[in-house]
């Protein structure tokens, strides 16, 4: 697929880049590997459907939350093995998280004491 095939239609009201980071390397991998390719498919669809909202997802991607969040993306998808309350310390209160409902229930968290 080419990056100008990428767009969010018409009817869209969000986006969801779902990403599978590197196994087991360093943080730079994601660095050389993911982040520049999801910073120009955020800044594209952006740029294309500004009012269109881009939530990035990986999964185990604990160690990343702080490069995830300078992406771009107006929303960081969690996944079961981040905590919400770290996540929201750690992203700073102007990014918004997104996480299943079903994991919050699970764990215990409430999403208002959060």
């Amino acid at each position: 697929m080419a990056l100008s095939d990428i767009h969010a239609p018409h009817e869209a009201d969000r986006l969801l880049l779902a990403h599978l980071p590197p196994a087991r390397g360093p943080l730079q991998q994601w660095d050389i590997w993911s982040r520049p390719y999801l910073e120009h498919i955020i800044k594209t669809v952006k740029q294309r459907h500004p009012e269109t909202p881009v939530t990035l997802y990986a999964n185990g991607s604990g160690g990343l939350i702080e490069r995830m969040g300078k992406t771009g993306a107006d929303v960081i998808g969690l996944d079961w093995t981040i905590d919400m309350a770290d996540a929201r310390r750690r992203l700073g209160a102007d990014k918004s998280v997104q996480v299943s409902s079903c994991q919050n229930y699970a764990s215990g968290q409430s999403f208002r004491s959060r």
